[in-house]
């Protein structure tokens, strides 16, 4: 029976990638370019004016606010709670609008951020899942006020991920991309100040929470290596989780679910 168990976990190991991959395609699509959020941004705050201390969550990509609700309702009591929306063609086959969406985004939360400090604020913290990694490092390199970093599925340069997903979507964009004759290369160049692993120079003396999927082929595991060896090498103080089992889908919802590692890593 153990040896069955093991057998039918490792056949399971990553399905749900490729199942939710190709189930969701066709509405991923459609929101990309129909979505409310398809060309904006949109944050939501939920205030505590009994606490000065501030969480910043910047959902998935095309992500909605559901998924992240016991989160919220776990720390609501201690935190002032800014939700934060990417717009949906933050990733785009138009590399200069990728560019011009990131650093948007990134002068948003700052100006967010320094409202608050301006209200009496005092601590800051920031969450980023998936793509929103990317976000969540470019904010708090950029600003030191983020003490604690939570990263939910991080990988180590934003071109590589996009040029080496199983996701459909990116896949597509990807190749649009490369019909335009640009390389991967090129690519890294041109999202250079973007991606996580040239976005940790300033972060030394923070705290990290890292989760990784070893299944994932979203955001695959060796990027999120990568990431590791980078912060290894800053001698970057970080915890973290690795997901044997599950791919990107259900170990990035997992950890939002069951969160108390996130939670206790926040609150201690």
């Amino acid at each position: 029976n153990d040896f069955k168990n093991k057998t039918t976990i490792t056949k399971m190991k990553g399905i749900d990638e490729r199942l939710i991959s190709t189930i969701c395609y066709p509405f991923d699509y459609t929101k990309y370019f129909n979505g409310e959020n398809s060309r904006v941004s949109n944050n939501l705050i939920f205030w505590n004016k009994k606490s000065k201390k501030a969480l910043f969550i910047l959902l998935h990509w095309m992500g909605g606010i559901l998924l992240y609700k016991r989160l919220i309702n776990k720390l609501k009591d201690d935190y002032t709670i800014v939700i934060y929306q990417l717009p949906n063609m933050i990733l785009s086959d138009n590399i200069g609008t990728t560019i011009k969406y990131f650093d948007e985004s990134q002068k948003n939360i700052n100006n967010l951020a320094n409202s608050l400090k301006n209200k009496g604020y005092l601590d800051f913290s920031i969450l980023g899942s998936s793509l929103s990694c990317c976000l969540a490092l470019m904010v708090a390199n950029s600003d030191d006020k983020f003490k604690k970093i939570v990263l939910n599925l991080v990988g180590s340069d934003l071109a590589e991920c996009v040029w080496c997903s199983n996701s459909p979507i990116v896949r597509n964009i990807k190749n649009k991309i490369a019909k335009k004759g640009i390389s991967l290369n090129n690519l890294k160049l041109y999202w250079k100040n973007i991606s996580p692993i040239n976005n940790i120079k300033n972060i030394k003396n923070r705290e990290l929470l890292i989760f990784l999927s070893k299944n994932d082929k979203i955001i695959k595991y060796d990027y999120g290596q990568k990431f590791l060896d980078a912060i290894k090498k800053e001698k970057i103080k970080h915890k973290l989780e690795i997901d044997h089992i599950f791919g990107h889908y259900l170990s990035g919802f997992k950890q939002l679910q069951f969160q108390n590692r996130i939670s206790s890593f926040l609150l201690n």
